[in-house]
């Protein structure tokens, strides 16, 4: 959960990075496919207020979002045990996807990502990197 800011050249641009917890069973897939819809979705809406929430903290909100593609790298570190294929991890984030871009006030089509699988780590977690867009700004004359 650290947010930090990069310099290259004369633009500044912020990169957020947010520890969100690893998805629940129930927002697989193949969980879904197979069970009543009254099993999966109270896990699948608690766990996209969660990554609301986190989004929220890590201040999200408060920046003004371009038109245009947002880039996001999620890194997919399972939990002890997990056996999720990668199609698996993924789709079950859709809904945490989904409260990153509810927090941020912008359609998730916007999207740009790239995904990452590390290593196993106790309780899992996903860890999602938003690097805004750069603007290049025109300027003709001296800048004093």
């Amino acid at each position: 959960m650290v947010m930090t800011s990069r310099q290259r050249g004369s633009e500044m641009t912020e990169r957020i990075t947010i520890k969100l917890p690893w998805p629940p069973t129930e927002c697989r897939p193949n969980f879904i496919r197979s069970n009543h819809w009254s099993k999966w979705r109270p896990k699948g809406t608690a766990y996209k207020k969660a990554c609301w929430a986190l989004a929220l903290e890590q201040g999200v909100n408060r920046i003004k979002w371009l038109d245009g593609p947002i880039s996001l790298t999620y890194t997919f570190y399972p939990p002890r045990g997990c056996r999720w294929d990668d199609d698996a991890k993924e789709a079950a984030f859709k809904t945490g996807q989904d409260g990153i871009a509810l927090a941020m006030g912008v359609d998730d089509g916007r999207f740009r990502v790239a995904k990452k699988h590390g290593g196993i780590v106790e309780d899992g977690c996903v860890v999602v990197q938003i690097i805004p867009p750069v603007v290049e700004i025109e300027h003709r004359g001296v800048i004093e």
